[in-house]
C-alpha cells in the first residue's frame, strides 16, 4: 500500500508528459472539428457590411503565410488556443499541416508544463502551501510583461520596427508647412 502511494506522489514524468500531449492534440482537434464542421454556418450569417468578413479573410492571410507558428505560438496563449483551432477549422486549414503544427504545439507545451511542475516542486518541497501565491504572483507579472510589450508596439504602428504614423502637420495656401 505505502508503495503504490509513493508511486502516486512521484509520478512518472514520461507518462505525464505523453497524457498531457495526448490529451491536448485531442483537444484541440475537437476545436478544429467544430470549426470544420460548423463555422461555414456561423460564416454565412456575418453581415456583408460587418468587420466579420474582413477578419476572416485577414485570419485566412495570416494562416496562408504562418499557420503552423501561430498554431504553435496560441498554445501558449490563454484563450487563444481554442480561438485559433476553431478558425483553422472554419477556414479550412490543411488537416495534415494542422496535425503536424499541433503536435509540435502539443509535445512542447507538454514539456514546459512539466519543466515548470519539476521546478515548482523543487523550489517549493518545504513549502507547498506558498506555491500557489508564487504561481499566480508569476502569472500576473508574466502577463503583465506581455501585456507592456504589446501596448508598446501597437504604440509603435502595430509591428515592431515601424514607426507610428505621425498626423500632417497643416500645410498654408502655398503647400508649405507652417
Amino acid at each position: 500500500m505505502i508503495g503504490t502511494l509513493t508511486d502516486l506522489a512521484r509520478p512518472d514524468m514520461a507518462t505525464v508528459v505523453v497524457a498531457a500531449a495526448a490529451g491536448a492534440l485531442v483537444g484541440d482537434h475537437v476545436s478544429y472539428l467544430i470549426g470544420r464542421t460548423g463555422g461555414s454556418r456561423i460564416l454565412a450569417r456575418l453581415p456583408a457590411g460587418s468587420a466579420g468578413p474582413r477578419l476572416v479573410e485577414r485570419a485566412t492571410r495570416g494562416f496562408a503565410a504562418r499557420g503552423v507558428l501561430l498554431l504553435v505560438v496560441c498554445r501558449y496563449l490563454p484563450g487563444m488556443r481554442t480561438a485559433t483551432t476553431i478558425t483553422a477549422g472554419t477556414i479550412g486549414y490543411p488537416p495534415r499541416r494542422f496535425t503536424a503544427a499541433e503536435l509540435v504545439a502539443s509535445v512542447t507545451w507538454a514539456l514546459y508544463c512539466a519543466a515548470i511542475t519539476v521546478l515548482a516542486g523543487a523550489v517549493f518541497a518545504g513549502d507547498p502551501i506558498l506555491a500557489a501565491p508564487a504561481g499566480s504572483g508569476l502569472a500576473l507579472l508574466l502577463t503583465g510583461i506581455a501585456e507592456g510589450v504589446r501596448y508598446l508596439v501597437r504604440r509603435a504602428g502595430a509591428a515592431p520596427g515601424r514607426r507610428a504614423a505621425r498626423p500632417a502637420r497643416p500645410t498654408s495656401a502655398s503647400g508649405s508647412a507652417r
